[in-house]
């Protein structure tokens, strides 16, 4: 997955932004079963089928921190500041994070995001038991943008916000 969305020397790693290279990922209906994180890039939409959306689940022992990251933190040249996270959408999908323990902190999309952007008819499957760490959705900073049809079962939170202008 991570591969067909850096495909074409995208703006990636490195690169502070480009709208010159736009991509469209689509997934068919299906169940993708990842141990890492999907790194979301500049001016990407990931788009699952909307009449039989796809799962995305993680494995018991996935390694990341969000099953989708749109702002993956590096240890140098970090450059995907929230500010940064323009043009990304996430749409028509299922996001299974019930084979994670439920002590692990883990969290569905981590999504510090500025304009243009979008979160479109996707669902968060996490743990129901007590004292389950798991989070839907984590935006931590940014100026956000648009959200609908969001359904959070379990978790300790559906949605951990820390910025502003949601739509």
């Amino acid at each position: 997955i991570n591969a067909a969305i850096s495909a074409g020397g995208r703006c990636g790693q490195g690169c502070s932004s480009s709208t010159t290279t736009p991509a469209v990922v689509y997934f068919p209906a299906g169940t993708y079963l990842i141990s890492s994180s999907i790194l979301d890039y500049y001016y990407t939409q990931l788009i699952g089928n909307p009449n039989d959306l796809p799962i995305i689940r993680a494995t018991s022992t996935f390694s990341g921190f969000g099953l989708i990251d749109a702002d993956h933190y590096y240890t140098s040249n970090l450059n995907w500041g929230s500010t940064n996270v323009f043009y990304r959408q996430v749409r028509n999908f299922i996001f299974d994070l019930t084979q994670i323990p439920c002590g692990t902190e883990a969290t569905g999309i981590h999504w510090p995001t500025a304009q243009a952007t979008s979160l479109q008819n996707v669902v968060f499957n996490m743990c129901s038991s007590s004292g389950t760490q798991h989070t839907g959705l984590f935006c931590e900073s940014g100026s956000a943008g648009f959200m609908t049809d969001i359904t959070f079962n379990g978790g300790i939170y559906g949605a951990s916000i820390g910025n502003q202008q949601f739509t």
